[in-house]
C-alpha cells in the first residue's frame, strides 16, 4: 500500500509537471506557477520536495509573486536543503520580508496546507485528504 501511495504522488507529479510545460509554451505564466505550487504538496522524497519548493520559490519571485515566494522559501528552509538552496532561500525570505504583497490572485491558498490535488483538474481540493475529490 506504501508503494502504491508513493506511486500515485510521483504520477500526480509528473501530469503536474506535463501541464506545466504546456503552460509555459502557450506563455500562461499564473498557471505555471499555480502548477508548481501544487506540485510543493506532492508527498515525494525530500529531495524532490526541495527541487519542486525551489522551483515555485523562484518562479513566484520572477513573477513577483512575493508572498508566495516566501511561503515557499520557509517551507523549503525546513527541510533542510543543501547550502546553495538554502542560501538562495535566505535570499528571497529577506527581500520578500520586505516586500509582503503578490502581484497576482492564484487558485492557490498558501495558508491552507492539508489538501488533497484533484488529479483530473489539477486543482487544489479542500476537502479533507481522506475524501475523494
Amino acid at each position: 500500500m506504501e508503494m502504491l501511495t508513493t506511486c500515485r504522488e510521483y504520477i500526480i507529479g509528473l501530469m503536474i509537471r506535463t501541464k506545466q510545460s504546456e503552460a509555459k509554451s502557450k506563455g500562461d505564466t499564473l498557471r505555471q506557477l499555480e502548477l508548481a505550487a501544487l506540485m510543493t504538496h506532492c508527498n515525494m522524497l525530500i529531495t524532490h520536495q526541495q527541487l519542486a519548493l525551489q522551483a515555485a520559490m523562484k518562479l513566484a519571485y520572477a513573477t513577483k509573486n512575493y508572498l508566495y515566494a516566501l511561503t515557499f522559501a520557509k517551507r523549503l528552509l525546513e527541510l533542510a536543503p543543501n547550502e546553495e538552496m538554502e542560501r538562495t532561500a535566505k535570499k528571497v525570505m529577506q527581500f520578500c520580508e520586505r516586500n509582503p504583497n503578490n502581484q497576482n490572485q492564484l487558485d492557490y491558498d498558501i495558508e491552507q496546507s492539508n489538501f488533497a490535488i484533484d488529479a483530473g483538474r489539477l486543482k487544489p481540493c479542500m476537502q479533507p485528504p481522506t475524501k475523494s475529490c
